[in-house]
């Protein structure tokens, strides 16, 4: 008869450190906030989160925004811990979303998520609004 108990053993400590390192990321974060164009809100667009990690096998965790421009995820479908690509699409809006902001490649919207996350302001400007400069 020929038995192994080392390897055995061996594994254990490493299966566990491994299942451990990944538990972090396992858990999941509601998400929930506006989406602007140029101040306004943006109602019917859609709002996708891309995992920077994970860009080229996770797909992107999508929400449509409401007629005010909100959208939440709630923490049981949310999103694991990590830094995303935000992209906006016109959805049934009639706003013409700029191309930058459709591509997880371009977007320069960047968001980091280690919590429950509420408040987000998904900004989008397409540099032809004036800029106000304040008053003495």
């Amino acid at each position: 008869d020929y038995k192994v108990t080392g390897v055995q053993t061996c594994a254990l400590p490493i299966l566990a450190i491994a299942v451990a390192k990944t538990l972090p990321m396992l858990e999941r974060h509601a998400v929930a906030g506006t989406a602007t164009f140029n101040g306004r809100p943006v109602a019917g667009a859609t709002v996708a989160f891309q995992l920077l990690a994970d860009a080229n096998t996770a797909e992107p965790r999508v929400v449509r925004t409401a007629a005010d421009g909100s959208f939440r995820i709630d923490a049981d479908e949310g999103l694991p811990s990590g830094i995303y690509a935000v992209t906006v699409r016109p959805g049934d809006s009639a706003v013409a979303i700029p191309a930058n902001y459709r591509s997880p490649e371009t977007s320069p919207l960047r968001f980091e998520v280690r919590e429950d996350l509420t408040g987000m302001q998904v900004s989008i400007r397409d540099g032809r609004q004036q800029v106000r400069k304040s008053r003495r």
